[in-house]
């Protein structure tokens, strides 16, 4: 028993460490789109320097000089894409000053690439840790592995946005199973760090009402990052000012184009359905808060519930001065970072309604106790 439990604490340490390079992946890789270095390296997944292959920047005059034409190579290609109507301006990210600024394109866009590998290694060793012992695989055995397909569809999905351009439509992908992927590690962080059901007693726990309306929003959360992919991938196709309201409902879907253009390019549906999505969250998420007063609840899930409602507001101020201010880097890229801490305290308050055993307070002639 003992080497059990030191085995679980173990690697939930471990995928402590893994949750914690995904959220910086995840941002970082937002900060790679929105200063335009996502295709600074036209190679994946290796860094192709003449007739050699290479994992490590150039470190010399000719090796940055190569990458520079290569890089000037792979712009011509995504132009004449352009050109063709298959891809928008905004693919080609941005154009670099000069060789200076090229090379710090060039280091951003590796660093993503390198964390991304530390990731996939740590996940990787995780991953089979896990799958090794039989008592951690009755544990978390489904959700690592989900976890572990969706990691490799991740790296995938990453050289697929290298070859469309940074700002493609195939980018709510990618950020959609980051999510996924963070949910599933804290989860099973969660399932590990509770107590063994041998030694444990049953509790009650949140009514169902408190467990449906949080998986919900949770849901609700994850399509709004969805949507908020989307919206960045074509939202320069727009200018600000476009009319948002109700009123402006039958005239979002253009029957002029397909059906796949609609879905992906539509950067004014984007747009419409994102901000009123945010509203629908909004008061979904009101309607869970205020119910969940009304409930005794575990003291760890009422403390999530009460950080996602921190994060929700903090959302809605960012996303009104994404309004005003026509979506700045940094304020987008907080927006973003948020947006995955909103979802993610909310996989922790539905976890915590299933299992987190909820205080009872007896009173016993005169005083006080709180059972746990």
């Amino acid at each position: 028993m003992s080497s059990t439990l030191n085995i679980r604490a173990g690697v939930a340490a471990w995928l402590g460490v893994l949750f914690c390079l995904v959220f910086t992946l995840n941002t970082v890789g937002g900060w790679v789109r929105l200063s335009g270095c996502g295709v600074a390296i036209p190679h994946w997944p290796v860094i192709v320097t003449g007739d050699s292959w290479t994992l490590l920047p150039p470190f010399t005059q000719a090796g940055w000089t190569d990458m520079h034409v290569a890089f000037d190579r792979h712009q011509s290609q995504l132009q004449t894409r352009i050109e063709r109507g298959e891809l928008a301006p905004a693919n080609r990210g941005r154009q670099p000053r000069d060789d200076a600024d090229f090379r710090l394109m060039f280091v951003t866009e590796w660093s993503h690439r390198f964390l991304a590998a530390l990731t996939g290694l740590v996940g990787l060793a995780v991953i089979c840790t896990t799958m090794k012992h039989g008592a951690l695989r009755k544990i978390v055995g489904w959700p690592m592995a989900v976890a572990g397909l969706l990691i490799i569809a991740q790296a995938v999905i990453g050289g697929v946005l290298v070859a469309e351009g940074t700002s493609t439509h195939w980018l709510f992908l990618h950020q959609g199973n980051a999510g996924l992927i963070m949910a599933l590690i804290l989860w099973s962080i969660l399932r590990l760090l509770m107590p063994s059901e041998e030694s444990s007693p049953r509790f009650n726990t949140s009514p169902r009402l408190i467990v449906h309306l949080t998986a919900l929003a949770m849901i609700t959360v994850w399509m709004q990052l969805i949507g908020g992919a989307l919206v960045a991938g074509s939202r320069h196709l727009i200018s600000n000012d476009v009319p948002l309201g109700i009123s402006a409902l039958t005239s979002l879907w253009n029957p002029q184009r397909s059906i796949s253009w609609n879905l992906l390019d539509n950067a004014w549906m984007h747009l419409w359905v994102h901000r009123w999505w945010a509203c629908l969250l909004t008061g979904l998420c009101v309607i869970l808060y205020v119910t969940a007063c009304r409930h005794s609840l575990g003291i760890r899930q009422r403390l999530a519930l009460q950080v996602s409602g921190t994060f929700l507001a903090l959302q809605i101020i960012l996303g009104l001065a994404n309004a005003v201010l026509a979506a700045p880097p940094m304020i987008a890229l907080a927006h973003q970072a948020l947006g995955m801490g909103l979802l993610l305290s909310l996989v922790l308050a539905w976890h915590d309604a299933q299992y987190e055993p909820i205080a009872e307070m007896v009173v016993t002639e005169g005083s006080s106790q709180v059972l746990t």
